[in-house]
Order: structure tokens, then C-alpha cells, then sequence
């Protein structure tokens, strides 16, 4: 999710996290997906502080690439303690967060994962309960 709207909107990725960044934090862990390896910082008052309740939570981690160029107008909110970002948001938009870990395996283990899923459906549920218009696309500078 992180990667492709970071893409999607104008930025880039470091392709191979081991070889271009390399790093004591484990992003692609070998323990069972439900295992949280490394926590990540969460910036205070951020959308994505509000909905996981703590500016510190620990995380799995499944992967290789990672941001580098981040999009506008996404800003990152969270970090690995390698300085990888591990949550972006888009504060000019309704709701946009993304996050680099897989909180849809911590569901049965982390209330913080819980509460993401929480708080993007109560989103949508307010989207569309209050939505006259159409929904406007996220534009990203050239």
C-alpha cells in the first residue's frame, strides 16, 4: 500500500533495502507474519498517532523496498529506528494513510492493527454518509 501510492503519486523507492540502505532493523523478518520484529516512532498528533493510539508501536515487517523520494503530497509520519518511513499521510485529503507494515496479519495479536481497520472503515462510512460530490483525485506535483 505505502509503495504503490508513494509511486503512484510522483516518488520513488529504494529497490533493495539490504544492498542500498543497509540496516540493523530486520525489515524482511523471518518469523511467522503475526510476530512483530522492530517498532516504529509515530509523529504526535498525526492522523495516524490518533488511530493507533501510541506515538510508539511495535510492527512486523515484510519487505525489501521502502521509500526513498517521498510524493507530494504525502508527508511521512513514522519511522523505523533506521529512518526507513514506515506511515505516510495526506493531510489535504479526506483520508489517506498508508503504512509500511501488514497490520491485517497483527489483527488477532495488536489492538493497534484493530483500530486502523476501525478507523478506515469508520472513514468511509463518514465519506460517504456526508459525500455530495464526486471524490477528487489526489494530485501530485510534476
Amino acid at each position: 500500500g505505502i509503495q504503490v501510492l508513494n509511486v503512484a503519486l510522483g516518488g520513488s523507492l529504494y529497490q533493495d533495502l539490504p544492498s542500498q540502505l543497509p540496516s540493523s532493523v530486520a525489515h524482511r523478518q523471518c518469523h511467522a507474519r503475526s510476530v512483530c520484529t522492530h517498532s516504529i516512532r509515530i509523529r504526535g498528533g498525526t492522523a495516524l498517532e490518533d488511530l493507533l493510539g501510541a506515538s510508539r508501536v511495535p510492527v512486523n515487517s515484510f519487505h525489501h523496498q521502502a521509500i526513498r523520494k517521498l510524493a507530494q503530497p504525502l508527508e511521512a509520519v513514522a519511522w523505523a529506528e533506521d529512518g526507513v518511513i514506515e506511515g505516510v499521510e495526506a493531510p489535504s485529503a479526506f483520508f489517506v494513510v498508508g503504512v509500511q507494515f501488514h497490520p491485517e496479519d497483527l489483527i488477532d495479536t495488536r489492538p493497534e492493527a484493530r483500530s486502523l481497520f476501525h478507523g478506515f472503515a469508520a472513514a468511509a462510512r463518514a465519506w460517504s454518509a456526508n459525500s455530495l460530490t464526486t471524490p477528487q483525485p489526489i494530485a501530485h506535483a510534476e
